[in-house]
């Protein structure tokens, strides 16, 4: 499988789903095995046709583009434009965020 036995999934109303550890882990146990394909890393954002371009153009003008810029540079374009292996993780995303980063003002002071 994927997933260590000392992992199991949850799905909470509190926390939403995710993976909580079901039984001790080891130090240096492996917990999660994801076959490359299906990793977004910034590696793949730079070689993708749609963003790879757009990164090296930033960089021409600019200071190097930051990993975590290049993936979700590569995030945005994959919600338009999702690779086929990871159209079903795509669509399973939340379309907005309920986040204290993009509150009011009236809203920060409550």
């Amino acid at each position: 499988g994927l997933l260590s036995r000392s992992l199991r999934l949850s799905d909470s109303t509190e926390t939403g789903v995710g993976v909580v550890a079901a039984a001790d882990i080891p130090a240096g146990a492996l917990l999660v095995r994801s076959p490359a394909p299906l990793c977004v890393t910034a590696a793949r954002a730079r070689a993708d046709p749609g963003v790879g371009p757009l990164l090296l153009r930033a960089e021409a003008t600019g200071p190097a583009v930051d990993d975590n810029v290049a993936m979700a540079a590569f995030l945005m374009r994959a919600v338009d434009v999702p690779p086929p292996e990871l159209a079903p993780w795509i669509r399973a995303l939340p379309a907005s965020f309920d986040l204290p980063l993009t509150w009011s003002e009236p809203e920060l002071l409550q």
